[in-house]
């Protein structure tokens, strides 16, 4: 499913820019503009919608989102690994 596929790339973006455990929105919204490749506030909603219904993050405050490491298997080996290198 080509949904997911993007999904997956968009938070491999996150980790790769050190975010392991929690994103704020601006930052995630930054990672499916650089995805996507895309500047539309509109887009960046229904991107946002489709990682909380997949279940590749929670939200934890209102712009505060959680990675899931149950879906991102990747971040579950570097969670062992290493610290978060982002502060929130």
């Amino acid at each position: 499913m080509k949904t997911k596929q993007l999904c997956e790339e968009i938070v491999s973006v996150l980790v790769k820019d050190g975010y392991l455990h929690q994103v704020r929105q601006k930052d995630l919204e930054e990672a499916i503009m650089k995805t996507r490749q895309c500047i539309d506030e509109r887009t960046n909603m229904r991107w946002l919608r489709a990682l909380l219904t997949f279940g590749y993050i929670v939200q934890e405050a209102p712009q505060v989102y959680k990675l899931n490491p149950i879906k991102i298997p990747e971040l579950m080996a570097l969670l062992k690994k290493q610290e978060q290198t982002k502060l929130q």
